[in-house]
């Protein structure tokens, strides 16, 4: 029975342990919602990304990444407009919300057009 108790605390505790270092992601609120027309498909425009990570998962940087190289899939520049606790599930609480804004033509070498290639090293809270 003792056996038991402590096989089932290390199952859990090692559970849990996976938990807290989810890799960061890009949040698909109608990724299982068969009526939504992101279902199967990309969508065509977006104005915004919410990224959610857990900060023993990810770094600021990395998180950054993630939203500029989503935006610019739609040629726009990623900014970051807040964050908070209530859009993502409990392994990856927090939800870092960039607001995808439209941005000049910039060319393969990054600056072309009169446009600047934005990088993932700007401005960016990361709570602690």
């Amino acid at each position: 029975m003792r056996f038991l108790t402590l096989l089932f605390v290390c199952v859990i505790l090692a559970a849990l342990s996976g938990c807290f270092r989810s890799p960061p992601y890009i949040l698909n609120p109608g990724e299982f919602n068969r009526d939504s027309p992101e279902y199967i498909e990309e969508p065509k425009d977006i104005s915004a990304v919410t990224v959610c990570y857990n900060k023993r998962g990810a770094t600021p940087k990395e998180i950054q990444k993630m939203a500029v190289d989503r935006c610019a899939k739609y040629k726009k520049t990623a900014e970051f407009t807040g964050q908070n606790y209530r859009d993502c599930p409990l392994a990856t609480p927090t939800g870092a919300h960039f607001a995808c804004r439209s941005a000049p033509p910039v060319a393969a070498d990054g600056n072309g057009g009169g446009g600047k290639k934005q990088d993932s090293d700007g401005p960016f809270y990361y709570s602690q």
